[in-house]
């Protein structure tokens, strides 16, 4: 066994060819994805599915068509009144058309009335509300910035919307002297913008009635599960296809196809695989070696449905495997474990396929030496020769 010969590949090696074997697969990874997803984008089925949620969206009456055909909130309005528009016909659609099946005593009261007491958060005046409240964050700041209207002659409108405080007006007053409402147009900038904010704050750092509650629709099930389906079929199943061809294309094939399980990245940098008595690896060795990490991948892919959080892990699996072979004999990956593999240096190893190759190899160089002798010998005595015949 004198022939045998093998030196471990150095880690800044290994990490290289690591790499260019990643950057490869992200090359192949996106071209099939993006051949893919322009597939799935283009089928009946996505559209379909889109067209379903389109439908939902226009159905709520919550949300306005946009320049490029989506449906979503009125964003870069001027004045609160588009908001309040739009969720005046959600609640009239929905939570307020159920309130006479909940309680039938509250028949023939108005949406105005349940919209001012139970959203924007003014005093209940005929006290029918209490049991019904729509917990609302804004509902605090909502009676300083509205009041309940007035009819002419200066007694509450009971049937009309919440209209702004007098303090927001230039004039600080919602009405004229002769009893008429003031324009919008009257409001001061800053009363304005807060009543602006009060709608529709996309920071997130105040109380917003229309945003809160365009957020509580989106994460509401049946739109939800709408949102999943489209998103299945133009990201996740491009994904999937993705991933179940491009794996195998740049980490399993090259290995099956390279007489020592080099993946291209290895084959660049001079790494070769061996077993861990120091033979050349089989293809079931490689196969033990690579499909684990490919079915724990899939696992993570298929079950973890929010796409970030399972490339994070996917990343932190990868990159613990990394830091354990920095300690581990060898210098050897879970995937080497795994496969029985050890990375080896090409340059400076010899690599045979069994201990009787390696003996008939060794024997061969055996026979060589000796050949090699008997011929320096023989050479050696007839130069002896032929000096003695000069002499």
């Amino acid at each position: 066994m004198e022939g045998r010969k093998y030196v471990e590949a150095p880690l800044h090696r290994r990490f290289l060819a690591a790499l260019a074997d990643l950057a490869l697969f992200l090359f192949v990874f996106l071209g099939v994805f993006a051949i893919f997803e322009a597939a799935f984008s283009a089928s009946d089925w996505y559209k379909g599915a889109h067209e379903k949620t389109e439908a939902l969206l226009s159905a709520s009456l919550l949300f306005v068509q946009g320049d490029d055909g989506e449906w979503g909130a009125p964003t870069g309005a001027s004045d609160y009144q588009a908001y309040q528009d739009l969720l005046l016909s959600y609640y009239g659609e929905g939570i307020h058309e159920a309130i006479p099946e909940e309680a039938p005593d509250l028949k023939g009261r108005s949406l105005a009335y349940w919209y001012n007491v139970n959203v924007i958060g003014l005093e209940d005046i005929d006290h029918v509300y209490g049991y019904l409240e729509i917990p609302s964050p804004a509902k605090e700041k909502g009676p300083e910035l509205f009041q309940w209207p007035l009819l002419p002659g200066g007694t509450t409108d009971k049937e009309g919307v919440a209209v702004p405080a007098d303090k927001l007006f230039q004039s600080g007053s919602a009405y004229d002297e002769e009893g008429n409402r003031r324009p919008l147009s009257n409001l001061t900038e800053e009363g304005r913008e807060e009543l602006l904010l009060f709608f529709y704050d996309e920071s997130g750092a105040s109380p917003s009635v229309y945003y809160n509650v365009a957020e509580s629709f989106f994460s509401s099930s049946p739109y939800q599960s709408l949102l999943n389906e489209e998103k299945a079929i133009r990201r996740a199943y491009p994904m999937a296809i993705g991933l179940a061809i491009t794996f195998p294309l740049v980490y399993l094939l090259p290995a099956l196809l390279f007489r020592n399980g080099e993946t291209v990245g290895k084959k660049a940098l001079k790494i070769g695989l061996v077993n861990t008595l120091g033979y050349q690896v089989t293809r079931g060795q490689m196969c033990l070696r690579t499909l684990p990490s490919y079915f724990f991948g899939a696992i993570i892919l298929l079950f973890v449905p929010q796409q970030t959080i399972a490339l994070a892990i996917l990343l932190g699996v990868l990159l613990l495997s990394y830091l354990l072979s920095l300690f581990t004999n060898g210098h050897r990956a879970i995937h080497d474990y795994i496969g029985a593999t050890i990375a080896v240096d090409m340059r400076s190893s010899t690599v045979y396929r069994s201990r009787a190759e390696e003996e008939a190899a060794g024997e061969l160089i055996r026979k060589a030496g000796e050949e090699g002798e008997r011929l320096l010998q023989e050479g050696e005595k007839a130069l002896e020769e032929e000096r003695k015949e000069e002499g």
